[in-house]
């Protein structure tokens, strides 16, 4: 079985760092834990149950010492709304206060951590983020561009409060939503300035890549490949799971390719397939599908299945695929993918 590290490799993180104390060190020990699995135990939820152990104790760590890295680790081990479960979005959203208050106090790692908890916590956030927005915080005004708490419902292209909430978060500095304000205003009748708001893109992209936020590097024309890549390096490393899979590599760099990408899959099921997809080694790319099948990624085990029985993958454990087959199809379980793979 292969386990990519947990430290991940390569240069230092600059991102938030942390001091010492029980909660977070707590924390950090489950999070080893979260990244061993054994293929002799029955199949369960418990790997997954792992992770929403680690992110509780991260959230403890980060309300009650105001810890930025906890607060970070707290969103990255947290489903996004759209597969929510052991109530993900409740601990993203009260990870997503602290870093708000801490954010508007003028702290920039704070402010980074925030954007990202909040882009995976909109989708379904009970609190209203047109409060921090009317605060000046970026990240809420894209928000409340997507989601209407006062209706409690997701906003569409129809509404009139969509394209100007967009424009306020770009004029904040978010070049996501210029991004997503030009394609709203493209579909517009009446004029729109849209080369100004390509400019704001730009600008807002170069200032946040400058900050080391690696997803806006992407958007700064012509791309800086070297910043681009060290950001995200740095960004995976420091808890940004999300950033592993966005990283810009030198050519003949496969084996950073392969540990960010094993870190963001063996910590939170994320990006597996495409993990296997990358590597060459049969057992790499098994290991790869066995993280995300146990994580829930009921095509991730499907893949293994086929594998077995194809023998493109050596069985760990004897009648592993008949194992992956009777967890698909058990009562309660994926009666799609279950299909996928009855004899």
């Amino acid at each position: 079985m292969l386990i990519w590290l947990v430290g991940g490799c390569g240069p230092k993180a600059s991102g938030p760092a942390h001091s010492s104390h029980p909660l977070r060190e707590q924390a950090d020990a489950q999070l080893k834990l979260v990244a061993n699995f054994d293929f002799g135990a029955p199949l369960s939820p418990i790997r997954d149950e792992r992770r929403a152990k680690a992110a509780d104790l991260f959230l403890q760590s980060c309300a009650s010492e105001r810890d930025v890295s906890s607060c970070v680790w707290t969103a990255s081990l947290s489903r996004p709304a759209s597969s929510a479960g052991h109530g993900d979005v409740t601990r993203l959203q009260a990870a997503t206060d602290v870093l708000a208050a801490q954010c508007l106090a003028k702290d920039e790692a704070a402010c980074r951590a925030f954007d990202g908890a909040l882009g995976q916590a909109h989708a379904d956030y009970s609190a209203d983020p047109s409060k921090l927005c009317a605060q000046g915080l970026a990240a809420a005004c894209y928000a409340s561009s997507q989601w209407d708490a006062s209706g409690k419902q997701r906003r569409n292209l129809l509404d009139p409060e969509m394209l100007t909430l967009l424009t306020k978060a770009c004029d904040l500095g978010d070049p996501h939503a210029c991004n997503v304000a030009i394609d709203v205003a493209s579909g517009k009748s009446e004029p729109v300035e849209i080369p100004g708001l390509r400019d704001k893109l730009q600008k807002a992209a170069t200032a946040r890549c400058k900050l080391g936020y690696s997803i806006s590097c992407h958007a700064v024309t012509p791309i800086d490949r070297p910043r681009t890549s060290d950001a995200a390096t740095q960004g995976c490393s420091a808890g940004y799971l999300q950033e592993c899979d966005s990283i810009i590599y030198p050519d003949g760099n496969d084996d950073l390719v392969e540990q960010r990408k094993g870190r963001a899959c063996s910590l939170a099921g994320l990006g597996c397939a495409d993990l296997a997809a990358v590597v060459t080694d049969p057992l790499k790319k098994r290991d790869a599908l066995e993280h995300g099948c146990q994580f829930g990624t009921a095509e991730d085990c499907v893949s293994l299945v086929k594998g077995y029985r194809t023998n493109a993958f050596a069985e760990p454990v004897p009648r592993r695929a008949n194992s992956l087959v009777d967890y698909l199809c058990r009562p309660g379980g994926n009666a799609d993918r279950c299909a996928d793979v009855k004899p």
